[in-house]
């Protein structure tokens, strides 16, 4: 074997021999990628327009350095050091350091050169080290994260430790992750039974709960969770891993191991029960009979708890429990079949009772296939489901009709023969009950047909249809939406362009989208035709080129998005083309992307028809590829670049092909960014000094958010957090100069109690004119909620909000203010009842408002709302997008337009988002926007007069915020004279405050600001069935957003056309419907959460609802992010998540819908859209966002490239919207795959050392 390998390396010794600078004595794998179209050798592409890394391996095949070739600054290598523990594996996750690289001086360690050079780093571990023991990295002599596992066979993780020095492991009082196996106590997890009984007459199990005392000790497994606070969590699960209950700990100190509560301590019972059990026995005899002294310890315990009464009348609402104090208890049932049954939240406190049971509770109906085909979300009325032959979701009701008389039916999707939607649409044949769903399901079960066929177009109900009508239902329907496949026959005579910006279109799409045809919904009484056709141009890596939307409405319009790649499938220019009403004047708006060597995007250029180019922001990035500089709104004087391999002397990086360069002479803004340790986001410039940078110009805004550090000490619960909620948030405008800042509380389940206002910075420090403070029950409904307002001219806090909410269950009924302050929250009724909701949990009135009424659609969005005074109707599209607007009053009114992202008032166009705010176009300007790390617009700006510099008249607006959203009065108003019809505010969304509505629209729900609650059940409230669905943000409004209105992501199992087996993580997909939307083809099924185990039994993996996924054999977790992890089955696990950005957060553009492609890199404040923004092999970034255009759009996905380029939702691997990254963002991994985000695009060679293989991959 010895001579075989020896005889390997000489070979490749000779066939390599123009490559240098690799280690020969080590095993290793060379990927190198070019970055444009060339016939020439790897060897001989310049240098930088390749990517290339390199992986070393250790005898066993594992990897033990990874190096990323020339893409830290000055060209230097990033490198990531990997060992392992013997006998148990890797335990530590280093993060990646740039070789040869000062941190604090920006200058080289040493004088020697390392451009180019990749040979492997012997003391890799110790530069590491040296690297982040460094000013600007805090002394961080940890620069890892770190797994303790259980010293047995199962290696189950007992602790995890993140890079830090606060977080380090070291001892119990260390900041770290914690878990603890073990099973149950007796008499304290709740027993309960679902029983199934067969209803032949509805075709469906019919059940029943049953409460069967408690569980005995030792007959359920036990996992504990105390987060870096100390937050304590437990799972309870039985021998088949089904979840039975969880717990979340409100007040441990209430529990039996606090010795000083009199009647509470079982210390001295137990220990004298230790010394009973042990007296006279040798260590032998101990041993052997080690399980039976355990189960006699356990009884002992179990009978002390018995005889234990909780305390007096607990703080926090939740059930009182000797072993965990006051708790809060999820509870899962299944019935003998092994499916869930029944889900009993936190507050309804294991009652078994009907009215519980209807108001708190979920419920769930199987047939005998153990389909679900009836369901009962908490305050809902139970929802039906009917499936076809192939046991594909084929109708679900009851739903309100689209059109918005209130009707009720059923929604119902057809399918091709490939499992296809074709068409859905409003069937009312049969009641949407649970007989007229026997009824449904018997006429599907009895038809023959199980899919539709193309065939020649025909009309069914008045829409002209290209499928057959063969499947079940067949009359009494509506047809809201219809698919396009395959082919473009759909389009008629409709001339198809041959080219866009120069790329060949293809005709042969089998297998993509090609388009879509929707219904706009107008009220039934109306008998129109209106609709939107969209379809999509595709090259031959099916990638999108042109996508354009034709509206054929009275007033028509279109909006055509024209897309052109690099050869590495990046982005380079969009063309939007936007015309609204046959006679307006069409729009024409170019955007063109710049990156750098590591395909970052570096700036990005604006121009609206024949106006100069703007460059709307330019990013410089650090050593490791977070955003340290962005520059806001800078002219351009374009240079035509016509070699990619030139570089001027005043650039840093490659220019790409047929991109302009620019030379900027001036910008109006610098932002400027510091980050800990941990990759979290800690300023934004320097609330200290709002100083000038580069360009002269002072900054605006700033902002700091603390973490494990406080500025303001002694503020009532106030303390240093380490589990990633920020602490404290202090900011600073230039228009008055006042440091501002607000001090966090939070309870031990993260919702926040406390936010305490303070200006620190005056001879005499001001606090508590801004509070709020909350209270909750079990379920995290808003008890109590209380807020601080400014009194006129003076600095003195008044009561502004004293609000107490009742409720029936989860339904609010009546919410009374004890302030008797007009401002804020306004009681405007003194009934008994404020708040009435329909079977469907929808508001239907609030006599605070003054609404009388609200009809909603299919969607539960508003159709129609009454106030006393007027009215407001919405008329949307069948998918729920938003048309317009009629706010009427008295005799008069006004419509509002929205038309992707194009904005008209009384016909005549307002404004449309860019990556960096908005285009004004009454007055043909730029507004720019700060944005807080959860996308609150802050301060909006504009250089009106075109001098180059802000002037204090320039300032549109200034808003901060409660921490529930409602906005700040009294000081730094808005500027009326400019921007006053732009009302997107609180996490972006536009505020609704016509005839004093105030709500948040976020698309599939709306928010009130003034009471921090939704006023819709949450679509996907089955996820996190522990909240009540009403609860926005999980009550934590400071460190997460809920950019929809709906909860989650799911993963994805499919197929491709060639067989190919995958289970892929989406943001955006949330059932089997929406990922045949989104283009994913052969899907077999949608999960939050999935298992795979393979056939071998060597591999098993969780894939977890953040998106990461677990070894199950090691206990480690990890991202997969873009660069798949390939099982021996032969399955692919990957994350499709053009919404999570590793980002720290001041993401811009973050919440804004910015559509057909108006801001590719929706920035703003933070890191930009438009790849890696550090790019380690297959690791996609470091800190920032990944781009859907460069990796989705080839994929011919369904989602519009318009929209998919507007969005940058911010979503980090904790689960959490718009706050950080985590370790793991800095340093998870370098992947051996080489970076690639463009499937079927790019060469890619593997060079490979001490192994048997030389071969070129077209990937």
């Amino acid at each position: 074997m010895k001579q075989i390998t020896r005889y390997i390396l000489f070979v490749f010794g000779l066939t390599c021999s123009s490559i240098v600078a690799q280690t020969r004595t080590e095993n290793y794998i060379k990927t190198t990628q070019p970055q444009y179209a060339t016939n020439s050798s790897f060897t001989s592409l310049y240098n930088p327009p390749k990517l290339e890394t390199v992986v070393y391996y250790d005898g066993l095949g594992r990897p033990k350095q990874e190096i990323a070739v020339g893409i830290g600054p000055k060209n230097k290598n990033v490198i990531k050091h990997i060992e392992y523990e013997l006998n148990i594996g890797q335990t530590k996750e280093y993060l990646p350091f740039v070789y040869n690289y000062n941190p604090d001086t920006g200058q080289d360690q040493s004088p020697l050169s390392d451009a180019n050079k990749m040979p492997y780093l012997f003391n890799a571990k110790n530069q590491t080290e040296a690297f982040y023991n460094s000013a600007k990295y805090e002394r961080t002599t940890n620069p890892y994260s770190e797994t303790e596992f259980e010293k047995s066979p199962l290696k189950r993780i007992l602790q995890q430790a993140s890079p830090g020095e606060d977080w380090k492991m070291a001892t119990n009082a260390s900041h770290t992750v914690k878990h603890t196996y073990r099973f149950n106590m007796g008499n304290h997890i709740k027993k309960f039974k679902a029983i199934a009984t067969w209803d032949a007459s509805l075709k469906a199990y019919d059940i029943r709960l049953v409460d069967e005392g408690y569980f005995a000790a030792n007959k359920l497994y036990s996992i504990s969770t105390k987060d870096e606070d100390g937050n304590y969590s437990e799972r309870f699960t039985d021998q088949e891993d089904k979840v039975l209950a969880t717990v979340q700990v409100l007040d441990r100190e209430l529990a039996v191991v606090d010795p000083t509560r009199p009647g509470v301590s079982l210390s001295g019972g137990v220990t004298g029960g230790v010394s009973n059990e042990l007296a006279g026995k040798s260590v032998s005899e101990i041993i052997d009979h080690a399980e039976d002294i355990g189960n006699n310890l356990t009884d002992q315990v179990s009978e002390g708890v018995n005889s234990l009464t909780p305390p007096v009348k607990p703080i926090d609402p939740g059930i009182w429990s000797p072993y965990f104090g006051i708790a809060l208890y999820t509870y899962y049932v299944y019935d003998q079949y092994n499916n869930l049954t029944y889900v009993l939240p936190p507050l309804a406190y294991g009652k078994t009772d009907a009215a519980t049971l209807d108001k708190l509770c979920y419920q769930y109906k199987y047939d005998h296939k153990n389909r679900l085909v009836a369901k009962k979300l908490p305050g809902k009325e139970w929802e039906f489901m009917v499936y076809d032959k192939a046991d594909r979701l084929l109708a679900q009701g009851p739903v309100y009709s689209p059109f918005g008389d209130e009707a009720k039916g059923w929604m119902f999707s057809k399918y091709d023969a490939f499992g296809r939607v074709v068409y859905t649409g409003f069937y009312t044949g049969t009641p949407s009950t649970a007989v007229g769903r026997t009824t449904f399901q018997n006429l599907v079960d009895s038809s023959i047909d199980i899919y539709e066929k193309r065939t020649v177009p025909r009309r069914i109900d008045r829409v002209l249809v290209p499928y057959t009508n063969n499947t079940m239902p067949k009359t009494e329907l509506k047809i809201l939406k219809l698919n396009y496949y395959d082919d473009y026959e759909f389009m008629g005579n409709t001339e198809i362009a041959e080219q866009v910006e120069g790329q060949s279109v293809i005709l042969q799409v089998k297998g993509l989208i090609t388009g879509t045809w929707a219904k706009i919904l107008h009220p039934s009484s109306l008998v129109l035709s209106d609709h939107i056709v969209e379809y999509k141009l595709y090259d031959d890596k099916e990638r999108i080129l042109r996508n354009q939307r034709d509206y054929v409405t009275v007033s028509r319009g279109l909006t055509r998005v024209d897309t052109k790649y690099n050869f590495r499938g990046l982005p380079i220019k969009t063309v939007t083309r936007h015309q609204f009403s046959g006679g307006s004047q069409p729009i024409e708006i170019m955007e063109t992307f710049t990156y750098d060597k590591a395909e970052r995007l570096l700036y990005q250029t604006h121009k609206v028809d024949n106006a100069n180019p703007v460059v709307l922001f330019e990013n410089i990035y650090d050593e490791l590829g977070r955003v340290k500089q962005k520059r806001i709104g800078g002219r351009e004087t374009a240079i035509l670049v016509t070699d990619p391999v030139i570089r001027p002397a005043a650039l840093d990086f490659p220019i790409i092909k047929d991109i302009n360069s620019t030379v900027r002479s001036s910008f109006l803004q610098e932002l400027n960014y510091t980050y800990n340790i941990r990759g979290w986001l800690t300023q934004v410039n320097s609330t200290n000094n709002l100083e000038a940078g580069d360009f002269g110009k002072k900054a605006l805004f700033a902002m700091k958010l603390n973490y494990n550090t406080l500025d303001s000490e002694g503020i009532s619960g106030v303390k240093k957090l380490y589990n990633g909620n920020i602490a404290e948030q202090t900011w600073k405008t230039v228009q008055d100069n006042v440091l501002r800042r607000y001090s966090y509380a939070y309870d031990k389940v993260n919702r926040l109690k406390a936010g305490t206002y303070q200006e620190p910075g005056g001879i005499i420090p001001i606090i508590g004119l801004y509070d709020e403070t909350m209270g909750y029950d079990a379920n995290g409904n808003i008890t109590s909620l209380n807020r601080k307002g400014r009194s006129v001219n003076t600095a003195i806090a008044l009561d502004l909000d004293q609000l107490t909410y009742s409720y029936d269950g989860n339904i609010l009924q009546k919410v009374v203010d004890s302030s008797n302050n007009t401002d804020g929250f306004k009681q405007g009724s003194t009934a008994d009842k404020h708040y009435d909701y329909d079977s469907f949990g929808n508001l239907k009135a609030d006599r605070n408002k003054g609404i009388t009424g609200i009809k909603y659609n299919h969607l539960n969005l508003p159709v129609e709302i009454l106030f006393d005074r007027g009215k407001i109707t919405y008329l949307y599209t069948a998918t729920g997008e938003k048309i317009n607007k009629v706010v009427t009053q008295g005799g008069g009114g006004f419509t509002v337009n929205y038309f992707d992202g194009f904005q008209y008032f009384k016909g005549k166009l307002l404004f449309f988002p860019t990556a960096e705010g908005y285009f004004n176009a009454e007055t043909s300007s730029y507004v720019y926007q700060y944005r807080d790390h959860l996308g609150n617009v802050r301060l909006s700006y504009s250089d009106a007069n075109k001098n180059d510099k802000i002037d204090v008249g320039e300032i549109i607006e200034e808003t901060n915020y409660y921490p529930f959203g409602l906005a700040h009065q009294g000081y730094n108003e808005k500027n009326n004279t400019i921007g006053e019809k732009y009302k997107y505010q609180y996490n972006g969304k536009e505020l609704q405050d016509e005839l004093g509505l105030n709500l948040y629209d976020y698309g599939a729900r709306n928010y009130d600001a003034a009471l921090g609650r939704w006023m819709n059940v949450d679509p996907l409230a089955e996820k996190m069935p522990q909240w009540n669905p009403y609860a926005y943000t999980f009550n934590n409004p400071i460190n997460m957003v809920d950019p929809t209105g709906m909860i989650g992501e799911d993963w994805i199992e499919h197929t491709t056309d060639k067989g190919e087996k995958l289970l892929t993580y989406d943001a955006l997909v949330h059932s089997e419907e929406d990922a045949i939307d989104r283009g994913y083809r052969n899907v077999k099924g949608v999960s939050e959460t999935m298992s795979y185990n393979g056939t071998s039994g060597t591999e098993s993996y969780s894939l977890n609802a953040d998106g990461s996924v677990t070894d199950n054999l090691s206990g480690t977790t990890t991202d997969v992010g873009f660069s798949p992890m390939r099982t021996s089955d032969g399955f692919y696990i990957s994350e499709n998540n053009h919404l999570k950005a590793i980002s720290s957060g001041l993401q811009e553009g973050g919440t804004k819908f910015t559509e057909v492609g108006l801001g590719l890199s929706i920035t703003g404040v933070g890191a930009p859209l438009g790849g890696p923004l550090m790019s380690i092999g297959g690791f996609m970034s470091l800190i920032g966002t990944t781009i859907e255009s460069g990796f989705m759009l080839n994929r011919g996905e369904e989602k519009k490239a318009a929209v998919n380029f507007g969005v940058s939702l911010i979503f980090s691997r904790s689960g959490k919207y718009g706050i950080k990254a985590t370790e793991r963002a800095i340093g998870r991994g370098l992947s051996r795959g080489g970076t690639t985000l463009i499937n079927g695009i790019n060469y890619t060679m593997e060079e490979t050392i001490g192994a048997d293989t030389k071969e070129w991959l077209m990937k």
